[in-house]
C-alpha cells in the first residue's frame, strides 16, 4: 500500500502539479491499512510446533517471488487509481467532472 500511495502521490505531483491525496488522508489509509492488518495478525494464536521448530538459518522472508508480488499489487493499485483519477467522471457517469 506504502509504494502505490508513494506512485499515485509522485505521479499526481508530476502531471497535476498538486498531490492527488491531502496528508490527512494519506493518514487515514495509513491508520486502517495498519490497524486491520495488526488485527489479523494479533487475533491469530501461536501454534506450539511453530514455536518449538529450529531457525532455518539463512532463509529470508523476502525473497523474490514476495517481491514480485508486493510490486504486481503495488502497479495494480497505480494504474486503477490512476485510471480513476483520469477518468473516473466518465466513467461514473458524471456530467461534469472537476479534478480536485
Amino acid at each position: 500500500m506504502n509504494i502505490s500511495c508513494l506512485l499515485i502521490m509522485v505521479f499526481g505531483i508530476l502531471f497535476f502539479a498538486e498531490t492527488p491525496f491531502s496528508a490527512v488522508q494519506l493518514l487515514w489509509i495509513n491508520m486502517i491499512m495498519d490497524t486491520f492488518a495488526a488485527l489479523a495478525l494479533s487475533t491469530e494464536p501461536p501454534l506450539e510446533k511453530v514455536l518449538l521448530q529450529p531457525s532455518t538459518g539463512n532463509s529470508t522472508l523476502l525473497n523474490a517471488a514476495v517481491w514480485r508480488q508486493i510490486l504486481g499489487v503495488a502497479l495494480w493499485q497505480f494504474l486503477v487509481a490512476v485510471t480513476l483519477f483520469m477518468a473516473g467522471g466518465y466513467i461514473g457517469g458524471l456530467d461534469e467532472f472537476e479534478y480536485y
